[in-house]
């Protein structure tokens, strides 16, 4: 439910840099609380330029710290990042422990929106594990907080993820209305990425229902963003329109043999 920040690898590195050198001069000061902001950081650049076992040390330190200060807040978002982090490192049951004793914080705190986090990441997690009941539960309630809060983006994320979880059980009714609706919302936010991501979903969806065409025009509508952004779903896409633009073409070919033979 994150979004990357978009700026270039050397920006990052320039800006970890930055934060390295901050860190030292808190760490000189005996500054515990900017030690424990600024690791934080370094651990989000670090998420940032995919150096997760980095990132994962900068947010264990952190987190020593706050626990030693003893802010909650601090804590579970720390905690948070570890379960992304430990879920991106494929240590999975390692990040569904520490969602879980980030879900408890927030819950201590009233952090609808922490918690509306945590069960959105553990549905990802649950999903991966196979186990797709807890995942509908996870994003269940996490989209019901979503709809509460009126986070618009939250519940387009949530609504996809919902329609993948039914797309991998087959349930292709169900997973159109979620995808279909998280579209709706998207084009609203003018979310073009995860619009995109949303077509490429909707497509797979209409094509094993059997309507290639509305297959064909989600692709053809998605992949020029999913492209501009370099994101590797534009292969796929680029694949899917090939074989199927192929298979209608066979079939209108085999129907206008059969007209021949039977004029």
């Amino acid at each position: 439910m994150e979004k990357d920040s978009g700026i270039g690898q050397r920006a990052r590195e320039e800006v970890l840099k930055v934060y390295l050198d901050a860190y030292e001069k808190y760490h000189s000061e005996g500054n515990r609380i900017g030690m424990a902001q600024t690791l934080e950081k370094i651990g989000d650049v670090s998420t940032s330029m995919g150096k997760l076992h980095d990132a994962y040390s900068f947010y264990t330190r952190s987190f020593e710290i706050w626990r030693e200060i003893n802010d909650k807040r601090a804590m579970a978002e720390i905690l948070r990042k570890l379960g992304i982090v430990s879920h991106r490192i494929n240590r999975l049951n390692e990040a569904q422990t520490y969602l879980k004793d980030a879900y408890a914080l927030y819950e201590q705190l009233g952090d609808d929106q922490g918690i509306a986090m945590v069960l959105h990441e553990l549905g990802i997690i649950s999903s991966k594990m196979r186990n797709y009941r807890q995942a509908e539960e996870h994003f269940s309630k996490s989209l019901e907080i979503e709809r509460k809060l009126n986070n618009e983006l939250g519940i387009a994320e949530t609504l996809h993820e919902l329609g993948n979880i039914y797309a991998i059980q087959e349930k292709y009714a169900e997973a159109q209305k979620y995808y279909f609706e998280s579209l709706q919302l998207k084009i609203k936010l003018k979310d073009k990425v995860g619009e995109a991501m949303t077509r490429a979903a909707l497509g797979q969806i209409y094509l094993l229902r059997g309507d290639v065409e509305e297959a064909l025009d989600m692709w053809r509508t998605s992949l020029p963003v999913l492209e501009a952004n370099g994101l590797p779903e534009a292969k796929m896409v680029r694949d899917w329109i090939r074989s199927s633009t192929s298979r209608m073409e066979r079939e209108r070919i085999r129907k206008s043999k059969f007209m021949e033979i039977h004029k």
